[in-house]
Parts: C-alpha cells; structure tokens; sequence
C-alpha cells in the first residue's frame, strides 16, 4: 500500500536528504530500478531519499512526490537533472576516440591533463592521470576508463567546492 494512504503519513515538511543514481557505480543498462514508496510507482531510476521528524524511517521516492512533500519544486529537480547528466557523460566516456601510444596504451588529453590505460600482459589494466599512475588493476577496460572517468568527475568537484568532501 503506498504511504500516501496511509492516515499517519505527513503529506508536508519533509526534507531532502539526497538523490541517487541506482545504477551510477554498476554497469547495467535496465536491471537496477526501485518504487516510489509514497505513490508506488514503478521503476525509479533516481531515487529521493527524504526524512521527516515525524516519521521515523526515510523514505524514497521519485522526483513528482519528492517535490509535493517537500514543496521543492526547483532544487530537486536541478539535483536529478545533475545526477541524469552525470550518468551520460559517463556512459560516453569509454566510448571517446582514445588514442593508442607507441607503447599500445590508450590515452586522452582531457583539460591539459594526460589520462590512460595500460594493457597488462595479463589481459587485465591499470590507469594513470597526469604522472599519477594507479595500482589497483583492473579486469576490463570499460572498468578502467570508468576509474578515470570517476576520478575527473571527483578531482573537479574538490576544485568547485573546496570544502565539501566526496
């Protein structure tokens, strides 16, 4: 039964506590979905998660009932828009036109930044950004250029905001 029929739910006051991607860390492309819990509608992709002092879990649901229980019509919808835009950029970044080394290493030239991946005899990859190069190995290479794409997206949110930590 959805929340909103229920006769305790509070149908105003929440807050926002944050919006996630359900499938921004995993490599899927229609398995990861929730329902919204006030409304039951199905197949959320961005989930908001809000909290009530009344009411004593958080709850998640999508953008149209976050937005009526928190009378949020415009940061709510920036913050799914963000995370939306974030989700194709990375889902293009493995799709660039990397260049091939003399070494057959695949790199880009990113913002006057050098970023790679190195092919270990193995079959598996490591990374590099700038002369940083990575120790964990990798087993594919979308996962590889999926670290550096994570890593950019990181590095250019410190350098927007200072002090907010990822």
């Amino acid at each position: 039964m959805p929340l909103w029929s229920e006769p305790n739910f509070p149908h105003k006051g929440w807050k926002s506590d944050t919006v996630i991607d359900l499938r921004e860390d995993e490599d899927r492309e229609f398995e990861e979905y929730a329902d919204c819990q006030a409304c039951d509608h199905e197949r959320i992709r961005f989930v908001h998660i809000l909290k009530h002092p009344e009411y004593k879990d958080p709850i998640r649901v999508g953008c149209v009932c976050a937005e009526k229980l928190t009378n949020d019509y415009v940061s709510l919808r920036e913050k799914e828009s963000a995370l939306r835009s974030r989700a194709t950029r990375r889902a293009r970044f493995p799709k660039r036109k990397w260049k091939t080394s003399k070494q057959g290493n695949l790199y880009l030239n990113i913002d006057g930044q050098n970023v790679g991946v190195k092919p270990l005899p193995n079959g598996k990859f490591k990374v590099w950004i700038g002369k940083k190069h990575g120790d964990i190995v990798f087993d594919t290479l979308r996962e590889a250029q999926l670290r550096i794409f994570d890593k950019l997206e990181r590095d250019m949110r410190l350098k927007e905001h200072p002090r907010q930590k990822c």
